[in-house]
């Protein structure tokens, strides 16, 4: 009976990993899709303005078509998983009977220390069986945890605990922006500000116009140095 406990601890593993590889999965579609919610709630009057309406339900039912599938992908994984646990320790029952009743047939061993044997082992296999429940809860936890101890563990580009860097700067008040190229981290194929240029002197009043989405408070956010920019200085 023992012979077999390495294939079910196998299984505890398959469904630990199952877990937390599709939870991760699953997490990311979901926040796809809430991401969508989150534009078209905001830019309503856009989208209703546009007629867009129709379009922005498409993909959110798109990306959450996508989270369903990386949902059954999880649980069929899991189901085959525990499936397998439960077949490897009635396997494990049916071997010892096999083996034990053929022994004490032939006189090699006691049927007490058969039935000893076979209960003491039976009890550890299912107290082993009932942490398959625990292993798909520690895989979850870890599915969850991942995007959170990514965030913990990036190094940003700009630190600004850092110690090091130029400190004897005297700062004059004008601000010169030259040919500044910019596209955001999170979505890099949409280009922002294309070779910009702007001059401000020492107690002037300035006004950036334009309509949303132009890169206005991009500006503001590349001078304060949330960002590095691409080109230009």
């Amino acid at each position: 009976m023992l012979a077999v406990t390495p294939l079910q601890a196998l299984c505890g593993f398959a469904i630990s990993k199952s877990m937390s590889t599709f939870t991760i999965a699953e997490t990311i579609k979901y926040a796809k899709a809430g991401k969508i919610v989150e534009q078209t709630v905001s830019s309503i009057r856009t989208v209703c303005s546009l007629n867009g309406l129709h379009y922005e339900i498409g993909r959110y039912k798109v990306a959450l078509l996508e989270a369903r599938r990386a949902g059954i992908l999880k649980n069929l994984f899991v189901g085959i998983s525990f499936g397998m646990m439960g077949l490897t320790n009635f396997a494990s029952f049916a071997l010892a009977f096999y083996i034990g009743i053929t022994w004490a047939v032939d006189g090699q061993l006691q049927l007490q220390d058969l039935m000893t044997t076979f209960f003491s082992v039976m009890m550890g296999s299912l107290a082993l069986g009932q942490a398959g429940p625990q292993f798909a809860v520690l895989g979850a936890a870890q599915g969850a945890a991942a995007s959170i101890f990514e965030v913990l563990d990036r190094e940003p580009e700009i630190d600004s605990a850092s110690r090091n860097g130029r400190r004897d700067m005297r700062i004059k008040g004008n601000i010169e922006v030259k040919n500044v190229v910019f596209n955001y981290p999170s979505r890099p194929d949409v280009q922002v500000l294309k070779k910009l240029s702007l001059s401000v002197n020492a107690g002037e009043t300035v006004a950036l116009v334009g309509s949303s989405g132009c890169g206005k408070s991009t500006i503001v956010s590349l001078l304060l140095r949330y960002y590095n920019v691409l080109g230009g200085e």
